[in-house]
């Protein structure tokens, strides 16, 4: 006899018992349907074509299991971080523009090369597609976990061209630079004061910004920063949060701060708090290039402060502890619980620019 076949697709047992149900709910409704002691009118011919259609939907979409979406609503309902909001969501918008939102099991590793071949040729850098790339590869990582699935990750891996090379080199300001931007930097308000921040201490320019008057202590033996995260900065990583001494200009310039800030206030640059992180990285750019000319970046202190330091003499685990960088050092010692302000003011002494 004739028969037709339809495949489950899944090795899930539970979800195969799901599927083969459903389809032997529509094979008895299309069977009393076509019964003929039971004539339908045609509006109920409809009504039952509208619902067979239903049931055939369902178990299409049981039978093929969770799709991509399925894996990404997985992979958000655990805690992250706005970085990663803003990857997974451009990734994701991206890969649905490309391939639809087909079930997990039918992405191959053919569609995850022709993702990987629209991003690079959007001209996004080729690092930025690394991380869109391995924000698809742990949404599809979260599925294959959460719906037991034998299946193989088609984003893992994928390899792409020449990574890296077009990324553009930071370079660091110059001593003259670093002096024409100490010695301009008192006069001109929260940006010069921001500027004048980061030139002996490399802060990274949301670190500078978004200071609370509590994490400024100027009448510690050693004044320093305290940098940690609040409402309106997360930190870049575990060793970010660290406490800086203040040196040279560093230390005139929050000194302005502190005078300048309005009574009550709970920020140390309460004018640029309300505009934003990418407003007060924009502010602070313009400043500089206003000062010193060119395309000059706040990010630039950091790699001056890095390369300041190393030519310095300063070790390298200092460099890191000042910079909040993580290091191979304080992942494998892991009782050290920081370097005393002592130490990193001495170090900080050998670079620091006076006002």
């Amino acid at each position: 006899k004739a028969f037709i076949v339809e495949s489950l697709r899944t090795h899930n047992p539970i979800l195969a018992m799901n599927a083969a149900m459903t389809l032997a709910q529509r094979d008895d409704e299309l069977w009393a349907g076509l019964r003929p002691h039971r004539p339908l009118s045609p509006d109920q011919l409809a009504i039952e074509g509208s619902r067979l259609a239903q049931t055939i939907l369902r178990v299409r979409a049981v039978a093929a299991g969770p799709t991509f979406a399925d894996a990404r609503d997985e992979y958000l309902k655990k805690p992250r971080s706005r970085q990663m909001l803003n990857e997974v969501a451009l990734a994701t918008d991206f890969a649905a523009a490309v391939i639809g939102n087909p079930p997990l099991s039918d992405i191959k590793r053919a569609q995850g090369k022709s993702i990987l071949e629209a991003m690079l040729k959007t001209g996004w850098k080729t690092m930025t597609v690394k991380r869109r790339i391995a924000a698809l590869s742990a949404i599809f990582a979260t599925g294959i976990l959460e719906y037991e699935l034998e299946l193989k990750n088609p984003f893992s891996s994928l390899a792409i061209p020449d990574l890296g090379k077009d990324a553009k080199v930071v370079q660091p300001f110059d001593e003259d630079e670093l002096r024409t931007i100490a010695s301009s930097c008192l006069i001109d308000g929260e940006a010069g004061w921001i500027a004048g921040l980061q030139t002996n201490t490399g802060l990274r320019v949301s670190e500078a910004a978004f200071l609370q008057m509590a994490d400024v202590h100027m009448n510690a033996e050693i004044p320093f920063i305290d940098i940690k995260a609040n409402v309106k900065r997360r930190l870049k990583n575990a060793a970010s949060a660290r406490k800086i001494p203040l040196l040279g200009v560093s230390l005139l310039t929050t000194q302005l701060a502190l005078a300048g800030a309005a009574s009550g206030s709970l920020w140390l640059f309460p004018d640029l708090v309300s505009c934003g992180s990418n407003v007060a990285s924009k502010t602070v750019n313009l400043w500089l290039k206003k000062t010193i000319g060119g395309e000059p970046h706040s990010h630039q202190f950091r790699h001056s402060c890095e390369t300041r330091l190393r030519n310095a003499g300063v070790h390298q685990g200092i460099v890191n502890a000042i910079l909040g960088h993580t290091g191979a050092e304080r992942v494998a010692d892991g009782y050290f619980k920081g370097y005393d302000l002592e130490i990193l003011r001495e170090a900080l002494s050998r670079i620091a620019l006076p006002y």
